[in-house]
Parts: structure tokens; C-alpha cells; sequence
């Protein structure tokens, strides 16, 4: 008679059938009691242990860095264990993992090589990114356990002595030499990078999250839109860095040297700021709370850049929050009037009795967010908008759904940014669209009749059809020397739009976005550009003579600056 801890008929699986079963397992892995349900299942129709089990899928988890070190050596510890009363290939399992140790130097070795031996005049990825990312690999290993397993228990399975130099081992990339380089989107999470240079390299993008960066050389690197939450960066040098948009929340810049880095629109809550150097730093629309550190010494200063206070009561009315993650965002009580929030995401944020009156929510994720009491009026959503279910009957009494069926008849959406909306149907008769951005918008088969579109703004991408006779009053942005003097373009999204030799005496482009735009010979005597982007806008010839809210740091991130006209004393500073 078979123990009692055996099944009366157990399955003998190929090992496709055990990898579609461990595959079955991955699907649960977020949910620990369907996951043991199927653990369970699994080790009794198999007829091993519920731990033998578990430890298989252990291995499983990480057999993709396994794979890559080992090949197919990785599939037979699957089919031997499938047959493990064979104890010749019991022996040969045995075998492999005590040459595993072997393997992994070896491994180690050819990525070392295969970054040493690259040129340095080489700047391109050269197969770079995927040596560096199989040295670092061990690091992300060993702070990342799988599901159900803690820290300990991982580490504890990792050193075992029959699986040493199985699991990749942490590499030490200190003091890694590659100046000029570019690694986008380069995972090198908890990577061990102090001293490192990367001075004018390209690590847009980069995942760098928790890594060690002390007193590393990232001095005019561009790292815009790169995780380095929680990143420890004490005493590096971020001089003239492009960390635009990126996340350094949690991060540790202690010391660190940031001056005329461009930290616009970047994630500061929780940073650490202590002794650093923010000489001349870009700090327009980057978002901080209290617990940026030191917060009593640093917040006027943050203030005063522009930066947005994320907190309860927080004055945020017109702020560009668009594309931010504001995931858990303490914003109780908070006035967001007008504010852009366009695809940022608010999951789980505290939002109750916050005024989102006309604020833009199209694309805002709000699933899990507390909405108690907050006012929505006038306020634009759309079908791409998540709202929590018992709020969904408020949104759709006092906000405006916008869609290609939309009733916005008389609706007042004076400023609202419908840049790439589909309206292709809707009413919009009577509606007031003064100033609105409807770039790339679609009005072909709208209903404009009296209709105030004044001052609206529309592009080469917006389809307007027999429309355009309503849009004698609005701008069109992609036209050459057309006359747009006095005009308000406050927070007009106007990224890569040509307006050369454009007539731009005078307006008000307060907040707007004019990355990459062509701004060739264009005049802007007295024009108002504080807080204006000007991220690769060619400038080349254009007249800034006497214009209002303009830094010297703005000016620099543009093309051809040294090309442009601007008054005496402000060329000084340049």
C-alpha cells in the first residue's frame, strides 16, 4: 500500500506539461490562496511534496536568467525531477548545479568582456545595455523574492551550497567607465554603481530605481523620464543633467552637485535635498510634498521655481499636472480649478472635497481614489477616463463626457484642451470654445452653428471639413508669418509646431509647451514665456527683446539660442 501522502494514481507529466502547469501558477502569482489552491493541486496529482513543489517553482520564476546562462541545461533539471526515481539522472541534476558556480563565472567574464571590449569612441548601445543589464541581474534577483517567499526565506534559498552560483550573483559595478554612451531604457535597478561615469551619456528612460550612485559622474547625462525612485545619490554630480520628468522621489541627493540641471516636471516627493546645490536648476512643474527634505529650508525655494506642493489644501488651480503619477497623493481639500490633469494617474490619491472645477480629467486614472465631496463642474472627461463606479452618476450630472455623440450644446469650455478629441458628431451649437486648444481635434460633422470659437487654436491634424467657415476668429498654429500678436496661448500644448517668422508681439504664452517647435526668425518682442518649454525649440533669428518671466536656463535648452536677439542687459546673463 502506498503512504497516504502519495495519490493512488499519480500523473507522470512531460515537461511541457509541467512548464504549462508552472506557467498556470505564474498567472496566480498576486493572488496567495488560488496560488496555493494550485500549488497543492499540482503537487498531489504529481505525486511529490507541496515544498518540493514550491521549491520548482522557485527555480521556474527565475529561469529566464537561468536559461540564458545555462540553454537547454535548464530544461533537463525540469524533466529530471519528473522522473526522479531514475537516480542516475538524479546525479547528473547534482552534477549540474555544482558546475552552476562555474557557469556563472563564465557568464560573468563574457559580459565583463563584452563591455571592455567595445571602443570607448563607440557611443551607441553596441550590445552594451544587455551586458551590463547580465551582470546586474543577480542584484535585481535578490531584492525582488518570489510571491509568497519574504526576504529571508529568499536569500536563505539563494545561498544554499548545492545552489550557489545557480541564482546570478550581485555584480559590483563600481567605478563602470562609459562616458558619451547611450543605454535607453537600460534596466539597472539596485544596481551597485557609486563612482560610476556617465558623464554626457544617454540613460533616458533608464530604470536605476534603488540603485547606488554615489558620487557617480552623471554630469550633463540625459535622464529624462528615468525611475530613480529611491535611487541613493549623495555626493553625485547632476551638472547641466536633463532629469526632466523623471522620478527621484525617495531619492537621496545629499550633497549632490544639481546646478542648471532641468528638473521640470519631475517627481521630488520624499527626496532628500540635504547640502545640494540647486544653483540655476529648472524646477518648473516638478512636484514635491512634506516630505521633501529638508522641507522647512526648501520649500519657498521650490516655491518660488514653480514647483506644485502636492498636499491637502494645496493651491494647484491651472497647474499642468498632465502624465504625472500622483498614485496615493495627498490632495484633501486641494484647489485643482482648472488644472491639467490629462492621463495622469490618481489611483488610490485622497481627492475628497478637492475643487476639480473645469479641470481636464481625459485619460485621469481615478480608480480607487477617495471623491467624497468633490466638485466636478464643467470639468472634461472621457471614455478612457477611470472613475470609480459610486461617483460615476456625479461625473455624468455635472462634467462633460467628451465623445464623437457628446450634447455640449451651450457648454462653457472656454480654455479647455481638446487637443486630439474625437467630436466628429457632436453638438456643439452655442457652445463657448474661446481660446481651446483643438489641435488635432476632429469637428468634421460637429455641430458649430454660432459657436464661439475666438481666439480657439486648430493645426494642419485638426479635420474640420465644410467646418472651417466657423473658424474665421480661431489661429491656425501651423502657418507661416500669420499674425498672432496679443494672443493668449496660456498652457497651449504647441510641441512641434512651425511658426517661423510668426507675428508673436506681445501674447501670452504663459506655461506653454514649445518643445521641439520651429520658432525661426519668429517675433516676440514683449512677449510673456515664464514658465514656457523650450526643449529643442529652434530659436534661430528670433527677436526676444523685452520679453517677460524669460530665464537664462530656458534659453538654453533651446536650439540656436546664440543665433537669437534678445535685450543687453539679458544677454549678460546669458
Amino acid at each position: 500500500m502506498k503512504p497516504k501522502s502519495e495519490p493512488e494514481n499519480p500523473v507522470h507529466f512531460t515537461p511541457s506539461e509541467i512548464t504549462t502547469r508552472l506557467e498556470k501558477l505564474k498567472r496566480y502569482r498576486h493572488d496567495p490562496v488560488y496560488f496555493e489552491y494550485e500549488l497543492i493541486q499540482f503537487a498531489e496529482a504529481w505525486g511529490i511534496s507541496v515544498e518540493q513543489c514550491r521549491q520548482l517553482w522557485v527555480n521556474y520564476h527565475t529561469s529566464s536568467t537561468a536559461y540564458r546562462r545555462y540553454g537547454a541545461g535548464f530544461t533537463n533539471i525540469i524533466k529530471s525531477l519528473g522522473i526522479l526515481a531514475n537516480l542516475s539522472i538524479l546525479f547528473g541534476v547534482i552534477g549540474f548545479f555544482l558546475q552552476a558556480e562555474t557557469q556563472e563565472k563564465k557568464a560573468t567574464i563574457e559580459a565583463w568582456q563584452g563591455i571592455n571590449s567595445i571602443p570607448a569612441t563607440i557611443i551607441t548601445n553596441a550590445g552594451r545595455s544587455e551586458a551590463i543589464e547580465l551582470l546586474n541581474q543577480g542584484c535585481i534577483e535578490e531584492n525582488q523574492p518570489p510571491p509568497l517567499l519574504s526576504q529571508n526565506l529568499w536569500q536563505g534559498w539563494r545561498n544554499l551550497p548545492l545552489l550557489k552560483g545557480f541564482y546570478a550573483n550581485c555584480e559590483n559595478l563600481k567605478g563602470l567607465n562609459l562616458p558619451r554612451v547611450h543605454l535607453l531604457g537600460v534596466n539597472l535597478a539596485y544596481a551597485q554603481l557609486n563612482s560610476a561615469m556617465f558623464y554626457r551619456a544617454d540613460l533616458s528612460e533608464a530604470i536605476l530605481k534603488k540603485a547606488n550612485l554615489e558620487a557617480a559622474n552623471l554630469a550633463e547625462t540625459q535622464l529624462q523620464a528615468a525611475d530613480l525612485s529611491e535611487a541613493y545619490l549623495q555626493q553625485a554630480n547632476l551638472k547641466g543633467a536633463n532629469l526632466e520628468s523623471a522620478n527621484l522621489s525617495g531619492s537621496d541627493l545629499s550633497n549632490a552637485d544639481l546646478s542648471f540641471s532641468d528638473l521640470g516636471r519631475a517627481n521630488l516627493q520624499g527626496t532628500i535635498f540635504k547640502n545640494a546645490s540647486l544653483y540655476q536648476a529648472n524646477l518648473t512643474h516638478a512636484i514635491y510634498n512634506q516630505q521633501t527634505q529638508p522641507f522647512r529650508e526648501i520649500k519657498d525655494f521650490l516655491k518660488a521655481n514653480r514647483a506644485y506642493l502636492i498636499a491637502n489644501g494645496s493651491d494647484l488651480s491651472k497647474a499642468n499636472l498632465s502624465k504625472i503619477n500622483l498614485q496615493k497623493a495627498s490632495l484633501e481639500g486641494a484647489n485643482l480649478e482648472g488644472a491639467n490633469l490629462y492621463n495622469s494617474d490618481l489611483t488610490g490619491a485622497n481627492l475628497k472635497g478637492a475643487n476639480l472645477k473645469q479641470a481636464n480629467l481625459r485619460g485621469t486614472n481615478l480608480q480607487g481614489a477617495n471623491l467624497g465631496n468633490i466638485d466636478v463642474s464643467g470639468a472634461i472627461y472621457d471614455i478612457h477616463t477611470q472613475i470609480p463606479l459610486k461617483f460615476q452618476a456625479q461625473f455624468k450630472k455635472s462634467a462633460y463626457l467628451i465623445n464623437a455623440e457628446a450634447d455640449l450644446s451651450q457648454k462653457d469650455l472656454q480654455y479647455a484642451d481638446l487637443g486630439g478629441a474625437d467630436l466628429k458628431n457632436a453638438n456643439l451649437a452655442g457652445a463657448n470654445l474661446q481660446r481651446a486648444n483643438l489641435r488635432g481635434a476632429d469637428l468634421s460633422q460637429a455641430n458649430l452653428e454660432n459657436t464661439n470659437l475666438t481666439g480657439a487654436i486648430y493645426d494642419i491634424n485638426s479635420q474640420l471639413s465644410k467646418n472651417i467657415k466657423y473658424f474665421s476668429k480661431a489661429y491656425f498654429l501651423d502657418n507661416n508669418k500669420q499674425q498672432l500678436s496679443n494672443t493668449n496661448l496660456q498652457q497651449a500644448d504647441l510641441q512641434g509646431i512651425s511658426l517661423v517668422n510668426a507675428q508673436l508681439q506681445k501674447s501670452d504664452l504663459t506655461g506653454s509647451n514649445l518643445k521641439n517647435a520651429n520658432l525661426k526668425f519668429a517675433n516676440l518682442k514683449s512677449a510673456n514665456l515664464t514658465d514656457a518649454i523650450l526643449t529643442n525649440a529652434d530659436i534661430e533669428g528670433a527677436d526676444l527683446g523685452a520679453v517677460q518671466g524669460l530665464k537664462p536656463e530656458q534659453v538654453k535648452k533651446a536650439k540656436n539660442w546664440q543665433k537669437a536677439k534678445f535685450s543687453p542687459d539679458f544677454s549678460q546673463k546669458l
